[in-house]
């Protein structure tokens, strides 16, 4: 009954520790581990967050910190115990027992001799067994479970990468923000430096109050755009820490944190059909789903072989005291088999067999829907990066005619043959030139992460 007993347990395993649980697990918590925003408790030894910091470093500082991921790493180690569990029903068991026990003289008869027993009882005795046929069952739960350990290393390897992947993509958007505040920053310095030209204008009197109150007016609308850029880098540094598993050095906030610049991607080489070629041969999940289904298919043999019969060998050696006689011991072997064979279980058998038959054949959808979703990633990454490239390479040359534009503005308007309007608009325009040109940027960096991941390439 011990091995039937075990063996159910086992085909609940697939669900509890399967990858499913271990990715679904990774991708919903980490969006709710990002925004939570409870604190360690002060007196914990917490690692402490870089005041400056570089992609690398920060890459480094997540996978040996994140929590998430550390969760993930445990659900191997589980995976290994269970593996381990099951190996042991094809070793020997060795048992020892021992008993002690005293009888009240009233309980005790003499069974015809007319003499009473000893009303002492003591005996000790080890047993050892060991399963020498089991149908096969035995070894096919161990494969299956080694599929499913196999399919735990590459769900860790997939929250890894994905891991990386949200700590480029978070430290991509804490430099947009960034540079939204440099050029936000610029942009006020410009326009301080127009006001104060339309006020020495007004001084000499050869200027008007409108220019002065209108370049006030513009440095007045300019300040709401920089205050949302520099929280949008408070938000993403700590989005980032977090991500990192660390805490903010004492004394210091999002803001005090400073991010090397990260270089510019590499242009990938790959078209999108070499691409798709690389990523089914390289993704981590792919090579996951495939240790499931052979894990499922073994699950299948295990259950055909339930009605096989069990051929058990054992032996024991055992001692105890002679309540009815003179021996002071007696002790000896006991060697023998047994066997269990269920003639008839009425059906739960054919039942299970049908069960995880349905289970193989939902694992192998599982995988044409992953094949699908994998091929789509890799499409959409590619179809981001091209439209990236293409705005950037024009930001790139709609920068340098706003500046010129400015220029030539100021010129105009220093010449008394332009507005201050025109000078204004000119500023503005090459302000948001600038902006989408490091939007572009963030969108090429974001693109080609998101591409090597999709590929199953290292990060």
């Amino acid at each position: 009954m011990r091995l039937c007993s075990s063996f159910n347990l086992h085909y609940l395993r697939p669900l509890l520790f399967g990858r499913g649980f271990f990715l679904l697990l990774f991708a919903v918590a980490l969006p709710a581990y990002i925004s939570a925003s409870a604190e360690p408790d002060e007196g914990e030894d917490w690692p402490v967050m870089p005041v400056q910091l570089g992609v690398e470093t920060a890459k480094s500082l997540a996978l040996e910190h994140n929590p998430l991921l550390k969760q993930v790493k445990e659900g191997l180690y589980v995976q290994d115990g269970v593996l381990r569990e099951l190996q042991s029903l094809r070793r020997p068991q060795l048992n020892i027992g021992a008993g002690y026990a005293v009888f009240d003289e009233e309980r005790q008869g003499s069974f015809g001799s007319g003499m009473a027993p000893d009303n002492e009882r003591w005996d000790a005795d080890a047993d050892a067994s060991i399963t020498v046929f089991s149908g096969g069952r035995n070894k096919r739960a161990v494969l299956a479970e080694e599929g499913r350990k196999e399919a735990v290393a590459a769900d860790l390897e997939a929250a890894t990468q994905e891991l990386l992947t949200q700590v480029y993509e978070t430290y991509y958007d804490a430099q947009l923000a960034q540079e939204t505040v440099r050029v936000q920053k610029k942009f006020i310095e410009l326009l301080q430096e127009q006001l104060k030209y339309a006020q020495r204008r007004l001084d000499v009197g050869v200027g008007e109050r409108f220019d002065v109150v209108q370049a006030e007016v513009s440095i007045a609308n300019a300040r709401p755009p920089l205050i949302r850029a520099q929280n949008d880098y408070r938000r993403n540094v700590d989005t980032l820490r977090r991500i990192l598993g660390l805490v903010f050095p004492p004394g210091k906030d999002a803001q005090d944190i400073v991010l090397d610049e990260a270089a510019t991607p590499a242009e990938i080489e790959q078209d999108p059909v070499a691409a798709l070629l690389v990523a089914m041969e390289n993704r981590p999940e792919l090579e996951a789903a495939d240790h499931l289904l052979e894990a499922a298919r073994e699950d299948v043999e295990v259950v055909k072989r339930l009605r096989s019969p069990l051929v058990d060998l054992f032996a024991n050696y055992g001692a105890e005291n002679d309540q009815f006689g003179d021996v002071d011991l007696l002790h000896g072997w006991t060697i023998g088999a047994r066997v269990r064979w269920a003639l008839w279980d009425g059906g739960e058998s054919k039942g299970l067999v049908m069960q995880r038959s349905a289970e193989f054949r939902r694992l192998e959808d599982v995988k044409t829907e992953l094949e699908l979703s994998i091929a789509s990633e890799v499409r959409q990454a590619y179809y981001d990066y091209e439209e990236a490239q293409s705005i950037l390479a024009s930001s790139e040359r709609v920068v340098e005619q706003a500046d010129e534009s400015v220029r030539l503005a100021r010129n105009r308007y220093q010449a008394g043959r332009g507005t201050q309007l025109d000078v204004l608009e000119s500023q503005l325009q090459l302000t948001r030139s600038r902006l989408e040109k490091s939007t572009a940027l963030n969108s090429l960096q974001r693109s080609v992460i998101r591409i090597h991941r999709a590929m199953g390439n290292p990060l």
